[in-house]
């Protein structure tokens, strides 16, 4: 399948419950969007792996979380807020996670008074 599909998706909630609203193209199938995005959200089929979808939360850095709930790849498409936001969060990820190699230093022992 090449080119958008004609199928939209929209759940039930109204689009003024949340004040942060951006849309992202994600790398992961309509029917894995289907299943697990939230009420206010709509999508639309891309191909077999890309999924466009717009969806709000109260916060950017909240529609990120969301976002990154899909354990997918992602870019987005707007607005400049929400791709701050994902600069923002990805900063704040890097920050102190040790890499694979590395290895937790080992415990110190007590010493006691006396010993």
């Amino acid at each position: 399948m090449t080119g958008k599909t004609s199928c939209q998706h929209r759940r039930g909630i109204s689009a003024d419950t949340w004040p942060c609203w951006g849309t992202v193209l994600m790398e992961c199938p309509a029917t894995l969007v289907a299943k697990w995005a939230p009420g206010a959200a709509s999508f639309e089929a891309i191909d077999e792996r890309i999924t466009r979808i717009r969806m709000g939360a109260w916060s950017w850095s909240a529609l990120i979380g969301f976002l990154v709930t899909f354990n997918c790849r992602f870019t987005v498409e707007g607005p400049p807020e929400l791709a701050e936001a994902a600069r923002q969060v990805i900063g704040r990820l890097d920050v102190g996670v040790p890499l694979p190699d590395e290895r937790a230093p080992e415990p110190v022992s007590s010493v006691r008074a006396g010993t």
